[in-house]
């Protein structure tokens, strides 16, 4: 749904059951993200277990420092498709 606005979003138009992103808002998510980091010099991590859509992890890679983990499945999850710190 790149480019356009997720309002207008038609659920008749994916198939069902389906996980849908809206990168433009995630993509702004991740630009406040990156500011807090800069601003604050914080580490900023992802929480796998309130998002862990993988298919997303390159982006959220680029701007996150890494992923928490509860499990070492998640950990795994984490460090194979992200690459990056799992604490």
């Amino acid at each position: 749904m790149e480019n356009r606005n997720f309002i207008d979003f038609d659920p008749n138009r994916v198939p069902s059951p389906s996980y849908v992103v809206d990168l433009s808002a995630l993509r702004q998510n991740l630009a406040v993200l990156s500011k807090v980091k800069e601003l604050s010099g914080a580490s900023v991590l992802l929480a796998l277990k309130a998002f862990s859509m993988f298919s997303t992890f390159t982006l959220v890679g680029s701007s996150l420092d890494g992923v928490c983990a509860s499990s070492p499945d998640e950990a795994r999850l984490g460090f194979e498709e992200m690459g990056k710190e799992v604490p």
